[in-house]
């Protein structure tokens, strides 16, 4: 899994599974501003068919 900030900068990659998005960017160690990302993953089906989906994902303010 890989998310994307709108100017197309990677913010957080996985290659695990079980591995989750926190919130926060990889690269500053911060969590991420309140805005819209997008999210790209890849995976192989039991038949070894790879399948890309993609889609965004909104990040806003909590307390």
């Amino acid at each position: 899994m890989r998310i994307f900030n709108r100017w197309g900068e990677q913010v957080f990659a996985a290659f695990d599974e079980n591995e989750k998005w926190n919130g926060v960017i990889t690269k500053t160690n911060q969590l991420a501003a309140q805005d819209v990302y997008v999210y790209a993953f890849r995976i192989t089906d039991v038949f070894g068919n790879a399948h890309t989906y993609r889609g965004k994902v909104t990040v806003l303010a909590g307390e």
